[in-house]
């Protein structure tokens, strides 16, 4: 905006910048929906295709119990993130939200059951535990928030919350290009336990402070 209060002019430059955004938009929807559907295998008889990994086959009820809600919570994710969806149909992410806080708070905890087993040993199993708390923090914040009224810190909240929840697209990238680069798969593992996770929230945190909308601390 301008001194005057104006909007500023759209230059040819800023439609060319503006013109691959909608295309964005729709792989970010698309990744996490995909990741999701794909995901909810897991609640299958015999898991097919289940990743080769330590803790589907030492907590089989326990992965279904996290990977399932995760799946779906993964699915809300983008309709519940565009702002056009939450204006139109206001019911509707109520209603979706909801899902979404009862989803994390079986997912997560279930996170927390099956991460000691995890792939990577101690430092993978931290990176899972950490995960699944802050996700339980930000959502349960969020919560707390939008029944408080308080609904500019809800956003913040689940903004982070959702950051999270993206760590199931984040991995499923990492890990490919990993193997690709010629990463021992361990070590790789161990890597993206964490760095499935920090990534997301950091760039939703500078996302929100660009903004100005970080009022909530983390």
């Amino acid at each position: 905006m301008g001194r005057d209060g104006a909007m500023p002019s759209l230059t040819l430059d800023n439609r060319k910048g503006k013109r691959g955004r909608p295309a964005l938009a729709i792989l970010a929807a698309i990744l996490p929906i995909g990741v999701g559907l794909i995901s909810l295998r897991y609640g299958l008889p015999g898991k097919p295709g289940a990743a080769p990994l330590p803790n589907v086959a030492i907590h089989p009820v326990a992965l279904t119990l996290h990977a399932v809600p995760a799946a779906l919570a993964l699915i809300a994710v983008p309709f519940q993130l565009h702002p056009g969806f939450r204006a139109r149909h206001r019911l509707a992410h109520r209603r979706i939200g909801r899902a979404y806080v009862g989803l994390v708070f079986v997912a997560a905890p279930a996170a927390l059951w099956i991460a000691p087993s995890a792939l990577g040993g101690a430092i993978s199993a931290a990176g899972f535990t950490a995960l699944a708390l802050g996700w339980m923090a930000t959502t349960a914040r969020g919560l707390t928030a939008a029944r408080g009224g308080r609904f500019a810190d809800h956003h913040v909240w689940m903004t982070r919350s959702a950051a999270l929840a993206l760590s199931a697209v984040t991995l499923r990238l990492y890990l490919p290009l990993a193997s690709l680069a010629g990463t021992d798969f361990v070590m790789a593992y161990r890597a993206v336990s964490w760095g499935c996770w920090v990534p997301n929230l950091i760039v939703a945190e500078w996302w929100l402070r660009a903004r100005g909308l970080a009022s909530g601390a983390l």
